[in-house]
């Protein structure tokens, strides 16, 4: 069975709570490991990144989720946030450490292509930040009748439809190739003009350097050769958490031709039980 595209499959994840409350761990109960997820990291492209998430094991079994609080090292051609996120300066492969406690954990990081303009995908890139910036949910565009009178598919599950709403309704006048900064399909959501969804986007963001990225490329379409997902990943995996704590997760996507992405700000969350658990964003 052929797997849906990106933007399809991301909306169905369930997920524990996001972000970390680090408490302290009793002497008798000191971490005795420290681990890094991903442990092997590929970054590919000047706009490519990965956040990381760190664990410390302790004596009786718990975990804690330490990301915030290690202090990297070998930061020769990297990158990385307060909030754990890496990316790369340069070319090349190198190892990440991460220490806390007097332990120490690492990750091999490898990156190419840090010099080469971003080419993005409609179906991989554009839809999905669509659906994330809740433009083709059912509240919106995605609905049966559209918003306004633009309809895009519901939660991208047809991008071949998409573009062609996208790109030649209206007589193209939703986006402008000439001065892709003009575009409606832009401004809208922006706020810069009258827009009954209100703001959805911001330029200092990674959702609006995709679509202005996209629309001067010249808004391409569906090539055909565009990787299929083939996986959706939930790290660290299952947590058993007790009232009150909270865990930092990361979602991973791995791609028919091999190659893995961090899609963890580009994929929609859901609690199956909000009673019991929640996903802030």
């Amino acid at each position: 069975m052929k797997l849906k595209p990106f933007a399809c499959l991301i909306t169905t994840v369930a997920v524990l709570p996001l972000l970390c409350a680090f408490t302290s761990a009793s002497p008798a109960n000191s971490p005795v490991r420290l681990e890094i997820l991903p442990s092997s990291i590929r970054l590919s492209g000047p706009s490519a990144s990965q956040k990381l998430l760190v664990t410390a094991y302790f004596k009786d079994g718990t975990r804690k989720d330490v990301t915030e609080l290690v202090a990297y090292k070998a930061l020769k051609n990297l990158k990385i946030s307060k909030e754990g996120e890496l990316s790369a300066k340069s070319d090349g492969v190198q190892t990440l450490k991460a220490e806390w406690k007097g332990l120490v954990a690492s990750a091999s990081v490898s990156a190419k292509e840090c010099q080469v303009a971003s080419e993005y995908s409609f179906v991989n890139d554009v839809v999905p930040t669509l659906s994330r910036l809740g433009c083709s949910m059912g509240t919106c565009h995605g609905a049966a009748q559209g918003k306004g009178g633009f309809r895009l598919s519901l939660r991208g599950y047809a991008p071949e439809i998409d573009i062609a709403t996208i790109t030649r309704q209206l007589g193209g006048r939703r986006i402008s190739r000439e001065n892709p900064e003009a575009s409606l399909f832009l401004r809208k959501p922006l706020g810069e003009t009258p827009h009954r969804g209100g703001v959805r986007l911001s330029k200092n963001t990674k959702e609006y350097a995709i679509l202005l990225s996209w629309l001067k490329n010249g808004a391409p379409g569906q090539t055909g050769k565009e990787p299929t997902l083939a996986k959706l990943e939930i790290l660290p995996g299952d947590r058993e958490l007790k009232p009150g704590e909270k865990q930092r997760i990361l979602v991973q996507a791995t791609f028919d031709d091999g190659h893995s992405e961090d899609v963890t700000g580009r994929a929609i969350y859901n609690s199956n039980d909000v009673a019991v658990a929640t996903v802030s964003e």
